[in-house]
């Protein structure tokens, strides 16, 4: 499954911040999904007469990048082009933030059971005066 967490991973944090400002710029100028590729033509950050093409290739849930920049793989172009895919997909929550609210429904859950359990003391607790 393709994810931003599992995106992310694939990237230096100098090159995946670089990708997010050109993403957050609206620097991609469109984004497709081709059976295993995305792909999307991104404008330079440094000369907007400039514009490269990136595809990302997820198989078997690994994830290539290719581009016509000079970088060639793995470059900023592609975080850009991943983060513009899956915002535009509605189902494109990460994998991480999904276990995060799951973890945090347990936690809620568990902290209601624990009141619940005062709830009931207290009561038996008055009815038994």
């Amino acid at each position: 499954m393709f994810s931003k967490s599992k995106l992310k991973d694939k990237f230096a944090l100098v090159t995946w911040n670089r990708g997010l400002h050109l993403f957050r710029s609206h620097n991609v100028l469109s984004v497709a999904k081709d059976g295993d590729l995305i792909r999307g033509p991104v404008r330079s950050a440094t000369n907007a007469q400039v514009t490269y093409l990136s595809v990302i290739e997820v198989i078997d849930d690994e994830i290539f990048t290719r581009c016509t920049c000079p970088v060639a793989r793995y470059c900023k172009h592609a975080v850009a082009v991943g983060n513009e895919f899956l915002e535009s997909q509605d189902t494109a929550a990460d994998d991480k933030e999904v276990e995060q609210w799951l973890t945090s429904l347990k936690k809620a859950e568990n902290g209601v059971a624990a009141r619940k359990k005062v709830i009931v003391y207290l009561l038996e607790y008055k009815k038994s005066k």
